[in-house]
Formats: structure tokens, sequence, C-alpha cells
């Protein structure tokens, strides 16, 4: 592997020797599952912006899929919410963590967990699952008869 980092073998020929990706001191996967492992780390710094067409067509998808009327209305104004937070910086798993924590100073659990809903459908619609968050935990209380 020395040989390899040195240059002093072709990577396809280590790749024939060892059969396996490693890393080298550069921190890049080089082998078999190099592609998909640069993908992972390319993609965790990717930075996505929503714009005003991202919505519209975000609701068009909604209005497709046969969702209810009040259901577009409350997606599309909780994303608008968010896009107006962010205030056009860009949008990662830290940033809309960020935003859950400003929800949860602010209202109820329940209203929190609609607004991550519509939030994560709107990022599996654009592709975008890195940035999905967990729903806020709700203790329910059970009432029994005595």
């Amino acid at each position: 592997k020395r040989a390899v980092r040195h240059g002093f073998i072709p990577r396809r020929t280590a790749l024939f020797l060892y059969g396996c990706a490693f890393r080298l001191p550069d921190m890049r996967y080089h082998g078999k599952v190099a592609d998909a492992a640069n993908q992972r780390e390319r993609k965790l710094k990717v930075k996505h912006r929503i714009t005003r067409k991202d919505i519209a067509r975000f609701e068009q998808d909604l209005f497709a899929r046969e969702r209810a009327g009040n259901t577009i209305e409350r997606y599309r104004a909780q994303i608008t919410q968010f896009a107006d937070w962010a205030k056009g910086r860009p949008v990662d798993k830290e940033r809309v963590v960020q935003y859950k924590q400003w929800l949860m100073e602010r209202y109820s659990p329940a209203s929190v967990n609609v607004t991550l809903a519509a939030l994560n459908s709107f990022f599996r619609f654009k592709g975008w699952q890195e940035c999905c968050v967990r729903p806020v935990k709700v203790q329910r209380k059970y009432y029994r008869l005595l």
C-alpha cells in the first residue's frame, strides 16, 4: 500500500493485488467502493437552496398525489415560513435542526411535528434525504376509568 501512496504501483494494479478499497493519506477512497464513498462525502457537504419555483412544483406534486386542499395550503405555508426563516442561506441538516429548536421554543410539540412533516415531505420530493429530521416525541396521557 505504501508503494501505491507514493505512486510506484498504479491504483488499478493495487486494486487487483489487494482486492479491496483503502484510504490514501489525502482522505479520498480508492478501489471498489470509491465512487459510492466519495459521493457520500460530497453529499454531506452539499447545501441546497429553496426557491419559490421549488415550492410551486411541490404544490403541484401534492395536488397530483390527490392531497387535500388544506394539506397543500398548510405544507406550502410551513415551507414558505422555513424559507423566510432561512433568509436565503443554504439549507443543510444543521440548519434544519436549528429551525427545529427555534420551533420548539415557540410552539407545541404537535405543531412542530406538523411543520417537520411538511419539511421532510418537501426534502424527499427534492431528493434531499440528508436534510430530513426526526419528529419530536410527544408523550400522551392515558386516562383510566375508576
